[in-house]
């Protein structure tokens, strides 16, 4: 709404449209920057998994050379599931929100926030 003082000339009800217009832009950049945030988090945690897990491995490698004791690698299947699907949980409870706004809209008022 920081257009409205300075439209000295407009009615009222141009003021709130031209006020309601850059609300929808800083939305659609809201949503963008989400978008960009979640896919940097997807990203980095399972970058993250692959690098632990190598590390994990040549440490029990190593661990196998020097004490000639041969030990499994037991990599914990079963913590990752959790965490997928805690995530999956996470996301799905996050995107009910802007989903029931997104159905409540015609696919024309969709079309012009972008």
């Amino acid at each position: 709404m920081w257009l409205a003082p300075r439209c000295t000339s407009c009615s009222p009800s141009s003021r709130a449209v031209a006020g309601k217009g850059t609300q929808n832009k800083d939305e659609t950049q809201t949503k963008k920057l989400n978008f960009l945030t979640d896919s940097l988090f997807l990203s980095t945690s399972s970058s993250g998994v692959a690098i632990g897990s190598f590390i994990a491995w040549t440490l029990v490698l190593q661990q196998i050379v020097l004490t000639d004791i041969p030990l499994p690698f037991s990599f914990p299947s079963y913590l990752l599931l959790a965490v997928l699907l805690t995530a999956a949980v996470n996301a799905l409870v996050a995107s009910l929100a802007q989903l029931s706004a997104m159905l409540a809209k015609t696919t024309v008022e969709i079309l012009r926030l972008g």
